[in-house]
C-alpha cells in the first residue's frame, strides 16, 4: 500500500444494470464492481502517473484497466483495498 499523499483523486460509480470488470495491470486481477456501486482511485504521480482504458469483449461485459505508467495507484471499494479483495 502506497503511503504517500495521493496527487490527485477520483470517484466513479457502475451506472450499468450490470457488473463492471476492473482489471489490475500489471498483474492482471479482476474485480467486479457491481451495479450502482462507487470506487475510489487514488493516484500517486504528477506527470502521466497512469493510464485507464474501456473495453467490451465478444459477450458485451465491460472492461475498466487501469495501467501504472509514470507513477502509481490504489483503488478503494466500500473503505477497502480492492488489491486486498482481489
Amino acid at each position: 500500500m502506497n503511503q504517500a499523499k495521493p496527487t490527485s483523486e477520483f470517484e466513479f460509480t457502475n451506472e450499468m444494470d450490470r457488473n463492471l470488470i476492473l482489471i489490475l495491470e500489471p498483474e492482471g486481477a479482476q474485480f467486479a464492481l457491481p451495479s450502482g456501486e462507487t470506487v475510489r482511485v487514488l493516484i500517486f504521480g504528477a506527470e502521466s502517473p497512469i493510464s485507464v482504458g474501456q473495453s467490451v469483449d465478444s459477450g458485451g461485459q465491460f472492461y475498466l484497466s487501469f495501467w501504472p505508467d509514470k507513477g502509481t495507484y490504489d483503488l478503494f471499494f466500500k473503505d477497502k483495498r480492492i488489491w486486498d479483495q482481489v
